[in-house]
């Protein structure tokens, strides 16, 4: 879509044209003499990020949020050549010259309907249209739950989102709970990337902004999930989601791309990310447990506080992969039984494969056949890890997960007596 703007930049009315599509990033083109274009020479002399207002030709406002000006071009006044070098002689030398200069400004961000929109200005309300999750929400679904993690009132339907905070906060603020939320989705939709592809922010004053969105076009096809919507546990689910992102923080950020089959085609970088993915939950999750512990059993503050700097990163990977096999059932799930030796093997088989991505191999000795199947039943046991963290034990598609990964095992078990053992 291209606009023609007008912008107010210090004593001057400048005109321009602003071109955005869903697609491609947003970008505004000002044409102007070069004596009366210091302020966009300066930024691209000297390039850092700025803001730019200006108005539409129907009088609507815009905010070009963190702007960089990325080309600036003479143009002669016709293609001869003597007007050519002239034009290139102005350019870089006569900072009085009336020759024409056309920028080029790339926006990070575009605003419709407001100037002065910042990360810091004060909102209450996003509605937000995320794509995919039409197939997994209902279409008559309207059900409104509160976030006590952030305090706030989320709307979910078919169609959009809505996020509303208990009191007014930042628009950064705001839009790290609708990051929280697309990730959530993200995993829960375990076969497509989620993006935003409409946006509606209110201020407090009962603005309505529109976040012009960048997104591509997307054929529909059958999604997968992790666990089916349900009315009745969606509340709980979604607390619980921004309970374990406020535990365990970026490391859940990380799930949408982990989980994604179509965020990685290379073999070794899916499996190290897996591996990295938990060795850092398992430390917090271990940890957690024993700070539990501490709390419960030690009354005395100083006591506690004593104790948990001693107890902090003291496991190693092994130890808390260990541990967690047991506490959460994983040796019932991999192996029917609980089975030390079958659980010490497969442990130092999904370390020996990270340690050996992660230190200096400059010989490429890895059994890909044997990491692919690692990489196999350690995605299904994250999501089964997930799907504890979110409550949701209790469905099929726990019982679905659990089997695909005894089946994972069974194989995996076979091909192990045949194939060379990772080695230390």
């Amino acid at each position: 879509m291209e606009k023609n703007i007008t912008l107010k930049v210090e004593d001057l009315d400048v005109s321009g044209q602003l071109i955005y599509e869903n697609d491609n990033k947003s970008e505004i083109f000002l044409t102007l003499p070069k004596n009366k274009s210091h302020y966009f020479k300066n930024f691209f002399d000297n390039p850092e990020a700025f803001n730019i207002n200006g108005k539409f030709e129907d009088n609507c406002e815009f905010t070009a949020y963190y702007s960089h000006v990325i080309q600036a071009l003479h143009t002669p006044k016709n293609d001869s050549l003597a007007e050519n070098l002239k034009a290139l002689i102005d350019f870089h030398s006569n900072e009085e010259s009336d020759i024409l200069i056309k920028y080029k400004i790339d926006i990070g961000k575009l605003y419709l309907n407001a100037s002065d929109v910042s990360d810091e200005m004060y909102v209450k309300k996003v509605d937000v249209k995320f794509s995919s999750i039409d197939q997994w929400i209902p279409n008559d679904e309207n059900k409104k739950i509160f976030i006590e993690t952030n305090k706030c009132h989320i709307d979910i339907s078919n169609d959009f989102i809505g996020i509303e905070t208990s009191d007014p906060v930042s628009l950064k603020q705001l839009n790290e709970i609708v990051f929280d939320l697309r990730v959530f989705f993200e995993v829960v939709v375990l076969s497509s990337d989620i993006q935003a592809i409409q946006k509606f922010i209110y201020t407090v004053d009962g603005n309505k902004i529109q976040e012009v969105m960048h997104y591509k076009n997307r054929e529909k096809a059958k999604e997968e999930f992790l666990f089916a919507y349900d009315v009745n546990s969606i509340e709980n689910i979604l607390n619980r989601w921004f309970e374990a992102k406020n535990t365990y923080g970026k490391i859940f950020d990380y799930l949408s791309g982990i989980l994604n089959e179509s965020s990685s085609v290379y073999l070794d970088l899916k499996y190290f990310t897996l591996a990295q993915w938990m060795e850092a939950y398992s430390r917090e999750f271990i940890k957690n447990e024993v700070y539990s512990i501490i709390d419960s059993v030690i009354q005395k503050n100083d006591d506690k506080i004593l104790l948990k700097s001693q107890c902090q990163n003291q496991n190693s990977f092994r130890k808390n992969l260990n541990n967690i096999f047991k506490i959460r059932g994983l040796d019932e799930v991999c192996f029917g039984r609980n089975n030390r030796n079958e659980r010490d093997d497969l442990i130092h088989d999904i370390i020996c494969y990270r340690n050996n991505l992660t230190h200096l191999n400059i010989i490429d000795n890895l059994n890909h056949t044997q990491m692919m199947h690692l990489y196999e039943l350690l995605k299904n046991i994250i999501y089964l890890l997930v799907m504890e963290e979110l409550g949701t034990r209790s469905y099929q598609e726990y019982q679905n997960i659990c089997d695909e990964i005894k089946q994972k095992y069974k194989m995996y078990i076979t091909l192990r007596k045949t194939i060379e053992k990772c080695k230390d």
